[in-house]
C-alpha cells in the first residue's frame, strides 16, 4: 500500500493549500494554482516519493537478485579493467621486449665489432714488426751499397817476368796491382804460390788454349787477414802497386827448364787480404804463361793471362 501523498487532495490535484488560504477572509472560493517552479518541485517530490513506494513493494529476493546482478556487473567491469590493463601490461613489455632486443642485436653488433677491432689491433703488432724488419732490411741495403760504391778495391792487374830467364832454379815475378776504389786500403797482405801443369797442344803456334788447361785450386785466401802496420794503399788513379816474387821449385829440379822450353806451364795463384770501412775483404787471382815464340830473344814479350777461374773478390 503506497503511503498517501500529502499534497494531493481527493481529486488527485496537487495543492500546497493546508486550509490557511481557505480560512482566509477574502477566500473567493477558486482552486489554488500554484507557479511553474513550484509545479517542478513537485514533480521532483512525486517522482521520489514514487521511486521509495516502488522499493518497498520489491521483497527481499528480488533485492538479492538485484544486488547480484549489480555485484555480476560490478565483476564484469572490474574484469574488463583488469583485461584492459593486462593488454596494456602486454604492450608495455612486448614494446620493452622490442627495445631490448634491438639493444641485444646492438651489443651483438657492437661486440662483433669490437672482436674486429680486437683482431686489427692483435695483428698491427705483426704487421709493424714485419714493416720494421722490411725497413732495417732496406736500410741495410742501402747501407751496404753505400759501402760497395766507397770502400776499397784492389784489383790484380798483371804479372811481367822480373828479369831474364837465366837462372835454372827460379822464375822472377812481379806483380802489379791497383786500388781501384774510393776508400785506402789498409794492413795489405798478400800470399802468392807457382804451380806447374803440363803444357797442352796449343791451337796455333803462339797459342794455348785456355780452357784445356788443368788450373790448381786457389787456395791461396784461406786464412789470410789483414794485419795492422801493413802497407796502406790508396785509391790514387792509375798508380799501381807492385810485389815481386821468385817461383821456386825445389822439390823439382826440371821444373824450370822445363816452363823455359814450354814442356810445362807457369801458374801463378795468390790473394790480397786488407781492411776496409773496418772489415775485412780479399781479392783473389790466378794468371797463367802464355806461350810465346820470341821469348828466346825478348823475355819481356811472355806474358801472363788471366786464368778462367780462381778469381774472385769480397
Amino acid at each position: 500500500m503506497s503511503e498517501p501523498d500529502p499534497f494531493t487532495d481527493k481529486d488527485g490535484n496537487r495543492s500546497l493549500d493546508d486550509g490557511t488560504r481557505r480560512n482566509a477572509p477574502n477566500y473567493d472560493g477558486a482552486p489554488y494554482k500554484p507557479s511553474w517552479l513550484v509545479q517542478k518541485i513537485i514533480e521532483i517530490e512525486r517522482y521520489f516519493y514514487r521511486d521509495r513506494a516502488n522499493s518497498q513493494q520489491h521483497n527481499a529476493a528480488d533485492r538479492a537478485h538485484h544486488r547480484t546482478a549489480n555485484a555480476t556487473v560490478a565483476i564484469a567491469i572490474l574484469t574488463l579493467v583488469l583485461v584492459g590493463v593486462g593488454v596494456s601490461q602486454a604492450i608495455v613489455f612486448n614494446r620493452q621486449l622490442t627495445v631490448m632486443d634491438g639493444q641485444l642485436k646492438e651489443m651483438k653488433s657492437a661486440g662483433e665489432q669490437t672482436d674486429k677491432t680486437i683482431t686489427i689491433i692483435t695483428a698491427q703488432p705483426q704487421a709493424l714488426k714485419g714493416q720494421v724488419e722490411q725497413m732495417q732490411t732496406n736500410n741495410q741495403l742501402v747501407a751496404n751499397a753505400i759501402t760497395e760504391a766507397n770502400r776499397a778495391w784492389l784489383a790484380p792487374r798483371r804479372i811481367i817476368l822480373d828479369g831474364e830467364l837465366s837462372s835454372k832454379e827460379y822464375i822472377p815475378l812481379q806483380i802489379e796491382f791497383r786500388n781501384v776504389g774510393r776508400a785506402p786500403a789498409l794492413g795489405v797482405v798478400e800470399s802468392m804460390v807457382a804451380n806447374i801443369i803440363d803444357a797442352p797442344r796449343p791451337m796455333s803456334p803462339g797459342v794455348w788454349n785456355a780452357y784445356d788447361l788443368k788450373y790448381p785450386e786457389n787456395i791461396t785466401c784461406n786464412g789470410l787477414s789483414p794485419a795492422v802496420g801493413h802497407r796502406a794503399l790508396f785509391p790514387i788513379p792509375d798508380k799501381d802497386a807492385k810485389t815481386v816474387m821468385r817461383a821456386i821449385f825445389p822439390q823439382d829440379k826440371n821444373a824450370v827448364p822445363d816452363i823455359i822450353n814450354e814442356k810445362r806451364i807457369l801458374v801463378v795463384t795468390g790473394c790480397f787480404a786488407y781492411l776496409t770501412f773496418q772489415t775485412t775483404r780479399q781479392s783473389a787471382f790466378c794468371f797463367y804463361m802464355r806461350r810465346d815464340p820470341d821469348h828466346l830473344t825478348d823475355p819481356k814479350k811472355r806474358a801472363f793471362a788471366l786464368c778462367p777461374i780462381g778469381n774472385g773478390a769480397t
